[in-house]
């Protein structure tokens, strides 16, 4: 269930954040926005690559995620199997 791992997501943060805050309010503004299950957009200058790129926000993943696994099983969507590609 999504509820129990933003729970758990809290539990977590609540224990790191403050050496995350020692290190940089840069890096606590990333960190809040990975655990914040809120809308973020993108931050002028914010790039999709290096340390500017936007953070993955992971309640909203689990959220999304649980949502389509659910359509899956109940046959309301078809889910897409992912391949490597192959080596030369």
């Amino acid at each position: 269930m999504p509820s129990r791992l933003d729970q758990r997501i809290d539990a977590v943060a609540q224990v790191v954040r403050s050496p995350i805050a020692a290190e940089s309010d840069f890096r606590l503004g990333k960190f809040e926005r990975a655990v914040s299950s809120q809308r973020w957009e993108r931050a002028p200058g914010e790039s999709a690559q290096g340390a500017n790129r936007p953070a993955h926000q992971l309640k909203r993943f689990i959220a999304a995620r649980a949502l389509s696994v659910r359509q899956q099983l109940d046959g309301n969507a078809e889910g897409i199997i992912l391949k490597r590609p192959s080596r030369k």
